[in-house]
């Protein structure tokens, strides 16, 4: 699919098939998918009949789906987060905010807004359990992807600015 990184590319769109079965349905998921069974030798085809290789936009579909689906996932783990605490169960929180964060800075990189307030939501997790240490680093990987992304003075970058100096100023526990 991409020069170069053939092996990636079939992952990519094998991962794209499996989430989105619909896809291998349209025109540049056929073109993929015939391709892709070219190249794993899976097709009986003369050689003078070889399947062209994708398009760009082909790889570009297969790459949003899998974006989206990575975006889906982030949500949902941050969401489930947040249930979690709201009962108080903030061992339970920190996993779905850690998985959060990971997704978020996997599919849209350390310095986007999601990813900080999947920081920020972990950071607010570990101070609420007295792990004040890593609270501060979460806290701090917020503050710079905020910083980074929406500039200073941004509500957000305040906001972590504001958990920050709380979790440095108290015993780490709060309501």
């Amino acid at each position: 699919l991409e020069r170069g990184r053939p092996l990636e590319s079939l992952a990519l769109l094998d991962r794209a098939g499996h989430l989105y079965p619909e896809y291998l349905m349209t025109e540049a998921g056929k073109a993929l998918a015939a391709w892709a069974g070219q190249a794993r030798g899976e097709t009986s085809r003369p050689e003078d009949e070889a399947e062209p290789p994708p398009t760009a936009k082909a790889v570009d579909q297969a790459r949003k789906m899998i974006l989206a689906e990575v975006f889906e996932n982030a949500v949902h783990f941050r969401n489930a987060g947040l249930v979690l605490s709201a009962v108080g169960d903030e061992a339970a929180a920190q996993g779905r905010f850690e998985k959060a964060a990971a997704l978020f800075e996997q599919g849209l990189g350390p310095s986007h807004p999601w990813t900080a307030l999947a920081q920020n939501d972990l950071g607010i997790s570990l101070a609420r359990q007295g792990k004040r240490a890593e609270a501060q680093t979460a806290f701090k990987k917020a503050i710079a992807s905020w910083q980074q992304s929406l500039g200073p003075g941004h509500p957000s970058l305040v906001r972590g600015l504001q958990n920050l100096a709380w979790v440095r100023n108290t015993k780490g526990r709060v309501p």
